[in-house]
């Protein structure tokens, strides 16, 4: 059992790392020929985290034999903060050594860490199969910007679109607080566009808004943050990366 992944996409490995520490602790990672893969939930099991590290996007990808790795987050995100000036970090797991070796090449020298992994039992949770109703690609930082800015005012956000068979596709944010109601209508734009609406009724969810706050913090993943929801369904945000993708399947209150 022998695998190495090498990388000149530090910056984006990084980023991706920081992200997942944010909303997870101890993990299992999932790695076959394919690629690199994370499937849980959250402490508050609020939220399954998938995640994807295409094989074909790393510069180096071996592996003898599909297996498993358990991980702290915490702990990767800290070696990893010691190597931010790497110009390639390599992943290497050998044998049945209880660490994963981590290479980053830096200018004039390699530093390497050895972290311990951890004995984890954990099944791997697939992201749900849903054709949605709505389905919409926003900036990351505005929708960030909205969800922070409405938690101020709110605990709960209500999205809505406008009926199938209306005129005027429109999505909108809504948040009902004690003291204000705060209402934001997204239209077509370079940081907002509609890329699929057939719902046949106007409300397509509540969501709890300091929940879906911390999971939308993906400006550092990518620009832009695919969205998809449907009545009685999670909404469920994509980061597309340079390596893969960050899933977020937030549940509905």
């Amino acid at each position: 059992m022998s695998f190495v992944a090498a990388t000149a996409r530090v910056t984006t490995f990084q980023h991706t790392i920081e992200a997942l520490s944010a909303v997870l602790n101890d993990i299992v990672l999932y790695i076959d020929s394919t690629g690199l893969y994370i499937g849980t939930f959250d402490a508050k099991n609020t939220c399954l985290v998938n995640v994807t590290l295409e094989a074909a996007k790393f510069d180096t990808f071996e592996l003898s034999t599909p297996h498993n790795l358990g991980i702290n987050l915490q702990c990767l995100l800290k070696v990893l903060k010691t190597i931010k000036l790497a110009t390639e970090v390599t992943l290497v797991n050998s044998g049945t050594a209880s660490t994963l070796e981590i290479r980053a090449k830096l200018k004039n020298h390699t530093v390497i860490h050895k972290l311990a992994t951890l004995e984890l039992d954990k099944p791997f949770v697939t992201p749900p199969v849903k054709n949605f109703d709505v389905i919409a690609k926003i900036s990351s930082p505005l929708l960030y910007t909205t969800i922070r800015t409405m938690s101020q005012v709110a605990e709960i956000m209500e999205l809505y679109a406008s009926q199938a068979g209306s005129p005027s596709k429109k999505f909108e944010i809504r948040a009902k607080g004690s003291f204000s109601d705060q209402y934001i209508l997204f239209e077509p734009s370079e940081n907002f566009d509609l890329l699929q609406h057939r719902n046949q009724s106007a409300i397509l969810g509540k969501f709890n808004l300091k929940t879906a706050a911390k999971y939308t913090k993906g400006a550092n993943l990518s620009k832009m943050v695919r969205l998809s929801v449907s009545q009685e369904f999670p909404l469920n945000l994509i980061y597309a990366t340079d390596l893969g993708t960050v899933s977020y399947c937030i549940a509905a209150e």
